[in-house]
């Protein structure tokens, strides 16, 4: 039996997704076009369609093609208003994807205003208790720290702390994600036994398999390594990982505190590596690099 058509756009839709998620650029773009000549201008159809051609927004995003990206992204806004209007998880959606555009390109109090759009949306829709609050809030938590305003920072990341807690428990690695991104604010501010207490009252990560799940866990078993068992080798279970720049910079930064303390004779290379490693992110992380130069 042959599908109908918006039918045969939902597989496509998935098929765009799955291939999207394998890194497999072009075999997604063109299952997302195909999206845009099967479905139809039902309710069902537009939908379909927005969901290709968000697609093919994060195609550009993951390719680097910001400016595509953004005529995509700021496409999808005014689509997703007009069919769905201010107060719509679809509208909160555009707007994250939005921010993390602007944070990419380096426009961070442009990423903060998108960031502070979508979790007002969010809430608006959904409530405080919710996963796309707590993800917006996390974010919003990052921006503030690249800005290098450490007051915010703490203030959004306890923020989306809470309403993690309260969508699926403390055992979430959405949870332990917006502590750990926590502790590392405090980390920065040289606040090592607020770190250290809010580190010691972590309940055990949930069993999960994911890349970001394997990641967090990694990031908690360095700090716990370094910090609450007086450990520091050189080896990371980050190397296994294929991770974020930022966070391979931080954990050259926990490397270089731990050597102040243990080897000082061998500071001045490892801070070196470290605050060139800081210095090369975009956006730049201030707080990171400010850290280093403190360090003695």
């Amino acid at each position: 039996m042959r599908l109908e058509p918006n039918s045969r756009a939902a597989a496509e839709v998935a098929r765009s997704m799955a291939r999207l998620n394998l890194g497999e650029h072009e075999p997604a773009e063109r299952a997302a076009m195909r999206v845009m000549d099967l479905a139809d201008d039902t309710p069902e159809g537009l939908d379909l369609k927005l969901a290709a051609r968000t697609l093919q927004g994060a195609v550009a995003f993951d390719r680097g093609d910001y400016a595509a990206a953004q005529r995509i992204y700021s496409e999808i806004h005014r689509l997703t208003l007009e069919r769905h209007g201010e107060i719509s998880d679809r509208t909160g959606l555009a707007l994250h994807n939005l921010a993390g555009l602007a944070f990419m390109a380096g426009d961070l109090e442009a990423a903060a205003r998108s960031y502070r759009d979508a979790i007002r949306t969010y809430m608006a829709y959904f409530g405080a208790e919710n996963r796309a609050v707590a993800m917006s809030l996390r974010s919003l938590g990052l921006t503030y720290r690249r800005l290098g305003h450490a007051a915010d920072a703490e203030t959004t990341l306890r923020g989306a702390m809470a309403a993690a807690e309260n969508w699926n428990g403390r055992e979430s690695a959405l949870y332990q994600e917006a502590a750990l991104q926590l502790m590392e604010v405090l980390i920065l501010q040289d606040r090592r036994a607020e770190m250290l207490s809010l580190l010691r009252e972590l309940p055990a990560l949930a069993e999960g398999d994911s890349l970001n799940h394997r990641e967090v866990a990694c990031r908690l078993q360095r700090l716990r390594e370094i910090f609450d068992r007086d450990k520091a080798g050189s080896d990371t279970c980050l190397e296994d990982l294929e991770v974020a720049d930022y966070v391979n910079a931080f954990d050259r930064f926990l490397l270089a505190r731990a050597t102040s303390l243990r080897h000082p004779e061998l500071l001045e290379q490892m801070r070196a590596e470290a605050i060139q490693r800081a210095s090369a992110l975009v956006p730049p992380d201030p707080m990171l690099v400010a850290a280093l130069e403190r360090l003695q």
